[in-house]
């Protein structure tokens, strides 16, 4: 199929200059290069269709060329004899100025890139005023002469009168080719080859082609791959490529003048940062260094509140009379839990609004106290302290720390713990109750019939039971007094801080111990392990480096403290010569207490690797389809690991974690790609 526009255009100079137009956006999308726009433009003309124009005189079998070129049966449909035809694809935002220009439309795939021209027989008088605004502007010129017409002369002196530039786009075509004999043929080629030397000083290149009878198509195949070539080598695509790549160079030349006044910004200012740096490091570890007294404050005022849970259901147990007591017993446990639950929660949201005052003042302190410095240094103003937006992070903290503190009090069940409690007293309570009837009973008919004084003792054993109950099992009262504490309440406190700097190299190693369940404990032993193995990798590495750099930052984040899941992520960075980012995640099912990888979550049989790794791919071509920029390892990537590291998303969906250079070029980064439920769904335990 003939095709034309980009498709002519080398891709190398199309990539790059994408590539180019692409990375200003990542240079700052606050920056503004005044190339950008003329590399946009130069791209867009250079996806513009060509032109393909048919000239000779009236009846040559213009219209009919054309068809053949595109392999389908439209330009002759329609008479070019008095207008000029242009045919597109589809309608162009630009229609044309020239009234006796015609645009048409037809959806042939010739026409995706290329724009046809039917042009008027040149032997009418205005021919040539028609035609001096669209043949130099063609990029191939189709000069047609029928095998049936033997006066050729006005179409040779038009030819006399375009520019010898123009020589190098024209090609002639004999049409009805079908109606010479083979001898006759070879003649008529022998005599347009010596007129095209004598009139216009250069051969042209001549195509016979049949377009009748039984021979139709004849010469057709030949003569497009012709076309095509002469619209590889127009001048005006040569044109468009040079002004797209002078727009790139340009382009490139502006953005390397602004990453060399970056780079030297950034050599400059990096005293100045490293000091700011530094004192928030400090202020960092005074926090830190404060944190664990903070959580265990928290944690033992849950603790102190337990005593006073007891003391209250034994007092609610013993406070009415019998009777009463035993109409109400089995509505006191709801009321009791949720007091207990109002009783903790204001305490550690008192304590939480005293902790949040005191760091926000410490906050504002040093911002107060850094601004000044950077308005001198860097002559900006960072602006007043943003309490509202760290306001916003300290009510989120509070909300998870809320979370970690209050479930466990919803799933501790202190409820069915009382419920069952009061209902043996009340059990014992109904059973003494009746026994105190039946002896008012039997002493009121003692009496009766004469017996007084054993229905006086029948009397006084009732008022003995009465007088008791308030005192009846002891023995439940004294469990509630044992009520035990909310269980194990989650804490993180530091067990690693590894610090290194000899003058030469650094390291910042610092991870959370996590405490509450046996799982916290095979998790603590798991990122120790992981720790010791990379500092003794960067020892190692000092060693041999020398005095070059060498440094490694480990730090840690809460991905996800649900219901359900705990997620612990560690992120590491090994510079050298370059950096290197990798991550390591840390699973804990609340729900059955255990420390959890990937491969725990699918059944034995399920092929899940096979599964996610086919998504995985599927996510990897479908995004550089949709953004050049993107570069992922494909032809590399054969499957995940079957202990991919993972997370859960806040949507609930399972997130696989790549290292840096794993899967995609290094400026990637560290990629995730987010899997669909129904791609794994069938496959869980």
């Amino acid at each position: 199929m003939l095709t034309g526009g980009k498709n002519v255009i080398p891709h190398a100079v199309r990539d790059v200059a994408d590539a180019a137009a692409a990375f200003s956006a990542r240079i700052g999308p606050d920056r503004h290069f005044d190339s950008q726009e003329n590399v946009g433009e130069a791209l867009a003309e250079c996806c513009s269709p060509q032109n393909v124009t048919v000239i000779g005189m009236t009846g040559s079998g213009k219209s009919s060329t054309l068809d053949a070129l595109a392999g389908e049966r439209f330009c002759s449909r329609v008479s070019s004899e008095a207008t000029l035809v242009r045919w597109q694809y589809r309608p162009h935002p630009a229609p044309h100025t020239h009234e006796w220009v015609l645009d048409l439309f037809y959806p042939s795939d010739a026409l995706l890139n290329l724009e046809f021209w039917d042009t008027i027989g040149l032997e009418q008088e205005d021919a040539p005023r028609k035609l001096k605004h669209i043949v130099p502007k063609s990029d191939a010129i189709l000069v047609v002469i029928s095998a049936r017409d033997g006066n050729q002369l006005p179409l040779w002196d038009y030819l006399r009168t375009l520019e010898e530039r123009l020589h190098s786009r024209m090609v002639l075509v004999i049409t009805h080719a079908e109606l010479l004999s083979f001898d006759q043929l070879q003649s008529l080629k022998e005599e347009l080859r010596s007129t095209s030397r004598e009139r216009l000083g250069v051969q042209l290149p001549l195509y016979p082609v049949t377009t009748a009878g039984e021979q139709a198509g004849e010469g057709v195949e030949a003569l497009r791959t012709c076309v095509q070539e002469v619209l590889k080598r127009s001048p005006l695509t040569d044109k468009r490529v040079e002004r797209l790549l002078l727009a790139t160079d340009r382009l490139l030349e502006e953005q390397g003048k602004v990453l060399n006044e970056l780079h030297r910004l950034s050599k400059m200012d990096s005293g100045f940062l490293t000091s700011i740096d530094r004192e928030i490091d400090r202020i960092q570890l005074q926090m830190e260094d404060e944190m664990p007294a903070r959580l265990k404050a928290y944690a033992q005022y849950v603790q102190d509140c337990v005593p006073r849970l007891g003391k209250k259901s034994a007092r609610q147990m013993g406070r009415f009379l019998s009777i009463r007591r035993t109409m109400i017993l089995h509505k006191l446990p709801p009321v009791i839990d949720e007091w207990f639950y109002e009783l903790v929660k204001s305490g550690i949201e008192e304590r939480h609004a005293y902790y949040n005052k005191e760091f926000l003042n410490i906050c504002q302190t040093h911002w107060n106290h850094v601004r000044p410095r950077v308005k001198e240094q860097w002559d900006c103003d960072i602006g007043d302290f943003p309490a509202a937006r760290l306001q916003a992070d300290l009510e989120v903290y509070k909300e998870r720390l809320g979370r970690s503190i209050y479930m466990p009090l919803k799933d501790f069940g202190i409820k069915p713990c009382l419920s069952k409690l009061f209902l043996d007293q009340e059990d014992v309570m109904r059973t003494e109750i009746k026994l105190m009837l039946i002896l008012v009973i039997l002493g009121a008919l003692l009496g009766c019939f004469g017996e007084h004084a054993a229905g006086f003792a029948c009397v006084a054993a009732a008022l003995a039971v009465f007088v008791a109950i308030p005192n009846v099992s002891p023995a439940a009262a004294a469990a509630m007094e044992e009520i035990p504490g909310l269980g194990a309440v989650v804490r993180v406190i530091t067990f690693r801080d590894y610090q290194y700097d000899d003058g030469h190299s650094t390291a910042d190693v610092h991870v959370p111990e996590l405490g509450g369940s046996g799982a916290a404990d095979e998790i603590n032993d798991q990122v120790q392990a992981y720790t010791d193995q990379l500092i003794a990798q960067f020892q190692t590495d000092c060693e041999a480096a020398g005095e070059s750099y060498q440094g490694l930052d480990v730090t840690s984040s809460v991905v996800t403290d649900s219901d359900t899941w705990f997620t612990l992520r560690i992120d590491a960075t090994r510079t050298e010569a370059s950096g290197y980012n990798f991550t390591r995640f840390y699973h804990i099912n609340k729900a059955t207490g255990e420390a959890v990888t990937l491969s725990d979550l699918f059944r034995p049989d399920a092929d899940y690797v096979s599964v996610l790794s086919a998504e995985v791919l599927r996510q990897m071509e479908e995004q550089m389809a949709a953004d050049a920029s993107l570069s992922y390892l494909t032809d590399e990537f054969t499957a995940i690991d079957p202990e991919q590291s993972f997370y859960w998303n806040a949507d609930g969906d399972l997130v696989l974690v790549f290292d840096e250079y794993a899967v995609a070029a290094g400026y990637m980064g560290m990629v995730e790609f987010t899997i669909p439920q129904d791609v794994y769904s069938a496959l869980l335990k």
